[in-house]
């Protein structure tokens, strides 16, 4: 098993995805997805150069466009992405912890990843 550098608060990211939801009536809209506020889930016990690592993060998406002509009448919709960890040897206090690399997506390419940061836990 390889070993990956342990998530620690500001490592996550989110990215915005390109594909439109498709709007109820079934009409083309166009417009474009914005990223909230991740929320994080830190661990209890665990900390790097007093940060706690992260065992989850949760970006809620919203998308904000019109349907195409002759209606031209607003559209919204939100698609929440959460990452949670997978399986590590290394534990807070028995929670898995997320690692570098770590993502999950949602159909409209939403992503929330956790990116490069601290060098000094690994796990794997």
């Amino acid at each position: 098993m390889v070993s990956k550098f342990v998530a620690v608060e500001g490592m996550e990211s989110a990215i915005i995805g390109i594909t439109p939801p498709p709007p109820p009536a079934g009409s083309p809209v166009s417009g474009a997805w914005v990223a909230g506020t991740p929320v994080l889930t830190k661990g209890s016990f665990l900390t790097v150069d007093g940060d706690f690592v992260l065992l989850e993060v949760e970006v809620e998406f919203t998308f904000t466009g019109v349907y195409a002509p002759p209606t031209g009448t607003p559209y919204t919709d939100t698609s929440t992405v959460t990452l949670t960890a997978g399986n590590t040897l290394l534990t807070d206090d028995g929670d898995d912890l997320l690692l570098l690399a770590d993502s999950e997506s949602d159909s409209y390419g939403n992503t929330v990843l956790i990116i490069a940061g601290q060098i000094k836990l690994k796990t794997s």
